[in-house]
């Protein structure tokens, strides 16, 4: 066979990935009524959820960096510095001048570090859980106050949409990168663009999807709330009953 017959499929490189990635991003955070208008309610979960994943690590890795590693308390940069200058010492030096006190500094910092990197490897797991447990109350709530409309990309509603919201939604997760103020940009980011999926997908007033946005989260405040009363008041009891 002629090897210049030989069909080729398009190269596809990575550059076009990272390009076609930050394409996306770009028109969620900046356009997200028409991004949700755009995208395919029918495929596969795989492909939100990725870019949720994806969004939220990098933004939790970038937000590690700079309050863990470059602050001033805490960080390894300061455990490094730290070890270098004590052990300079010498173990027996240190001993005698009763100074383990500084080596025990050392390993609460080293505690405090590994427990922050922990907290970014496995924030993927934990983005995860947090969109499907967001799904099944937000989609409870949607379905008592969402009535599907005639210009509604759907009929009804139904869990995997909501779970693909969702997941796009956590594209915002990228905010947590910005210095001291990512995580509110990110909350309220995520509100906005959870509230503008609905709006696109079901065509419901704004009031409506920002309603079913918050309700979840003010019925997890309240359950919150109602736990720690019956602890107090459990305690409370308890107290009493030896006194």
């Amino acid at each position: 066979m002629n090897p210049h017959n030989i069909p080729t499929q398009p190269d596809e490189s990575g550059m076009d990935w990272v390009f076609g990635y930050f394409k996306k991003l770009s028109d969620l955070l900046f356009h997200p009524v028409t991004f949700f208008e755009k995208i395919s309610l029918s495929e596969s979960l795989s492909i939100p959820l990725a870019f949720a994943l994806v969004s939220h690590w990098i933004g939790s890795a970038l937000q590690y960096l700079h309050t863990g590693l470059f602050n001033s308390s805490g960080g390894m940069p300061e455990l490094v510095e730290a070890w270098i200058k004590r052990n300079s010492r010498g173990f027996d030096q240190i001993h005698r001048s009763g100074r383990m006190d500084e080596w025990e500094s050392i390993r609460h910092s080293f505690l405090e570090w590994s427990e922050s990197v922990t907290s970014v490897l496995v924030d993927p797991f934990t983005t995860l859980i947090h969109i499907f447990f967001l799904s099944l109350l937000i989609g409870f709530v949607a379905k008592i106050l969402i009535t599907t409309k005639p210009e509604s990309r759907v009929s009804r509603v139904e869990w995997n949409q909501i779970v693909r919201i969702l997941a796009y939604a956590g594209g915002t997760g990228i905010l947590l990168a910005i210095p001291l103020v990512g995580t509110t940009f990110y909350s309220l980011a995520w509100m906005g663009i959870a509230a503008s999926g609905l709006r696109a997908v079901y065509h419901c007033s704004w009031f409506k999807a920002l309603l079913i946005i918050g309700v979840p989260w003010l019925l997890l405040m309240m359950m919150i709330f109602f736990f720690v009363i019956l602890v107090f008041l459990f305690f409370a009891g308890v107290m009493a009953a030896f006194a």
